[in-house]
Order: C-alpha cells, then structure tokens, then sequence
C-alpha cells in the first residue's frame, strides 16, 4: 500500500502568500479601468436652535364678585339670571322699600316748604327793612330814642331788684331779713307764696346783673353799633317780662301779708301801691320796646335770628334726608361693572339679610390665563412679552400678553407662576375654558 507524507508548513504558508499577491495585483488593474467618484464639501456653521414649550390653563375672568344686599329685606325685583349679561350700574336686585321711600318723599316735602319759608320770611323782613330805613319813617333818629329806653329799662330793673330785695330779703342772690313779717294765720298758703317769690327773686337778680354789666360795658356812654343795640333790646326785653312776673308774685305776697309790729296797715298800703306802680312802668317800657322792634338793628337781629333757624332746621332736614336715601341705597343692588352673570343664589319674594350672596357676576372682558413654567423659560421672559394662545373651540390662536410673573419659585412644584391677560372684546371666549400657551426661548 501506497504510503502518504505529511506536507511540510513551510511549502503551504509559500502558496497562500503567492495566492495573495495574485489577488492584489487583479484588483489594482481593475481600479486603474474605473473613473473617480465626485467629493462633495460641506462647511459647517454654528446657529441658536429655539426651545418651544407648550402650557395649558383654564381662562380665568378679570374680576369676580359676589353681591349682596347691604339692608335687610324681601326681594321685590330680580332683574338677572345666570347667563345674563349686564353693564355697569345695572338695577340687579331691589328689596322691599315701601317705607324708606314714604319717609323720603316726606322729608323732600319738609325740605321744600323749609326752603319756602326762607325766601318768604327773606322778602318778608327786607321789606320792612328798607321802611324802616326811609327818611318818613325816622330813620337813623332811632338810635338815641333806643339808647333811652334801654336806660330807662336799665333803671327801672335795677330799682325793682333793690325794693323787692328789701321787702323779700334777699339781696345779691341771698336771703336776709325781710321787711315782712307772716302770721300763722294764713297758713302754708302765705309761706308758699313767700318761698315761690324769694326764689324767683334771687333768678331775677343774677339775670338782672347780667343785663346791667351789658348796659355799662356796651351802652351808658358809649357809641353802640347797630348790633349792640339789637342786643340790648333783646336783653332788656327779657328783663322786663321777669320783671312784670316777679312784681306780680311779690304782690300776690303783700296782698296775703298780715301787719306786724315793724310794718303798719299804712306801710304796707305803701308798698302794695310802689310795686303797682313798678309794673305799669315795666308794661309801658314793654310796649315801647315793642315800638322800638321795628327798628332796623333790631329787624335785622330778628331776620338774622329766624333765618338761622330755619336754616339749622333745614340742615337738620337734609341730614336725615341723607340717612333716608341711603336706606334707599341699601335696599339696591347695582352691578359693579359689566360683566356675566355666573351665580344666582336668591329667588323673588325670598327674604334676606345683609351680606348674603345674592348673585355672582364675572368680568369676562378680558381673560387671565396662568400657568406655571420653569424657572428657564421665565426668566426670558418679561412684561407685555406676545404670545399666541389657543383656546378649544377656537380655530384663530388669540394674542395675549404677559401682564404678570411671580417673583419666586413655587417651592412644591419647581415652577414661575406666568400670567397671560386675553382681550375678549366680543365675548367670543369663554370663562373656564381650556387654553394652550405657546412659549419659545433661544
């Protein structure tokens, strides 16, 4: 049998080495037959790539408001529903007001004939002003002739003060002893009657004093105005009438008085006839103040007089006029802007109380959109920055602008609270609808 030997590695490793020489050299001949393929070359330039981040909200209304009556009551009208929409000022609720409008009217009634009587009693004493200051009717004689019966006015209180002291005693507002003695035989009658006129002397002496100090401070020698005459009369005018009242209860002491041992039937005769006497003159000097009333100082004191009571009665009036119409007030309920209804929480006929919500109504004129983004996009972003809003229900995106962002980071949620304001002019959105801001930074 034919026996095989083993090929040396030496001989194989020789072919596989020619083997690939063979292959190379083909493959270059090919490649000298082929033309080159073309070299495109592209320069590479750095651009800012924009970040776009989309958020959603709910459109929010620019104001909300709940209203409320600010008086108790029925509701007698309700003018809105949810839905309606209403302008500024708008009557939305009226409550019952029956009684508040009675007193109104009647308080305009008073106002109006207090204003009546102001321009009737104004014609009314410039008339008898402008008479009074005519040459036929004495004119600015009037002055001496009121200085000399202020005098006489002056003398006679004084003199009755001093007789009606000594016979009551009481001097300078005090008791002394009187020049009176009472039996017991009248009783409690004729002390009652002595006591009454005492005490109504002491009064008579204190005003009397005063009314002396005016007539020599301001009158006895002096140049009085106009003014300080219509005082003084005014004054004398009041001491006369307590005198006549004083000189009636002294006398009704005297004609109950028994003689003592220190005053005779004569004496006391005596006295009942000087206190007659004092009071025909205090009722004479009366009568001619009355005279001297129409003077012109005095015409005028009295219009100014009058004229500002009526004129603190008028303010009185339009005071309580006041409270008046703001009952009224209260009992409506007006639309503070204009806007949608959104609530209604009352019904007419239902009786409320102040404070409860009546209705809610939206201000929808513009839409607030607010969503939270992160702290890269909000810090590229600034105030009245555009941005285009999409609404559901809305083809067209709508501009917005931002009109607030949060100074600080929510610390829950990471994030800058962004606020987008949405004119809605046509009222084409609506509250509570869902919206997509588009934001973009470089």
């Amino acid at each position: 049998p034919m026996l095989f030997r083993p090929i040396p590695l030496s001989i194989v490793a020789l072919f596989l080495i020619a083997g690939s020489f063979f292959v190379l050299n083909g493959e270059e001949q090919g490649s000298t037959e082929r033309s080159p393929s073309p070299v495109e070359v592209v320069v590479a330039q750095s651009e800012k790539v924009a970040l776009e981040r989309t958020f959603t909200g709910v459109l929010l209304p620019k104001a909300t408001t709940e209203l409320s009556a600010k008086a108790p009551g029925r509701v007698s009208y309700l003018g809105a529903d949810v839905g309606t929409r209403v302008s500024a000022g708008s009557v939305l609720v009226e409550l019952d007001a029956t009684t508040e409008r009675a007193v109104a009217s009647s308080l305009a009634g008073n106002i109006s004939a207090t204003k009546n009587n102001i321009a009737t009693l104004e014609e009314l004493y410039n008339e008898r002003i402008k008479t009074a200051e005519s040459p036929a009717y004495g004119g600015v004689s009037g002055t001496t002739g009121n200085i000399a019966i202020l005098t006489s006015a002056a003398l006679l209180s004084d003199q009755v003060s001093d007789t009606l002291g000594s016979l009551l005693g009481v001097r300078g507002g005090r008791y002394i002893t009187p020049e009176i003695s009472f039996d017991t035989e009248f009783g409690a009658r004729s002390s009652a009657a002595k006591i009454s006129a005492r005490e109504h002397l002491v009064s008579y002496q204190v005003e009397n004093v005063a009314f002396q100090d005016f007539f020599d401070m301001t009158i006895m020698g002096k140049s009085p105005t106009e003014e300080e005459l219509a005082e003084g009369i005014l004054r004398a005018s009041r001491v006369l009438e307590e005198t006549k009242s004083v000189l009636n209860d002294t006398y009704e002491v005297l004609l109950y008085s028994i003689v003592s041992v220190n005053l005779t039937e004569r004496e006391l005769s005596e006295r009942k006839r000087v206190v007659g006497e004092l009071g025909m003159q205090a009722e004479e000097l009366l009568r001619g103040l009355r005279e001297v009333d129409s003077g012109v100082a005095v015409l005028k004191k009295e219009k100014e007089t009058q004229l500002a009571q009526l004129e603190s009665s008028l303010v009185a009036l339009r005071g309580e006029e006041g409270v008046a119409a703001a009952a009224l007030s209260n009992s409506v309920v007006r639309s503070p802007y204009g806007g949608v209804i959104t609530e209604k929480f009352t019904e007419r006929g239902a009786v409320v109380a102040p404070g409860v919500p009546l209705l809610a109504i939206a201000d929808d004129s513009t839409l607030l959109l607010r969503v939270g983004v992160p702290d890269v996009f909000a810090s590229r972003l600034s105030l009245q920055a555009k941005a285009l809003v999409e609404v559901d229900g809305i083809s067209t995106p709508v501009l917005a602008r931002v009109t607030k962002i949060a100074p600080a980071v929510d610390p829950s949620s990471r994030k800058v609270m962004i606020e987008f304001s949405v004119e809605n002019p046509t009222r084409t959105l609506r509250i509570g609808s869902f919206a997509r801001v588009t934001v973009s930074i470089e």
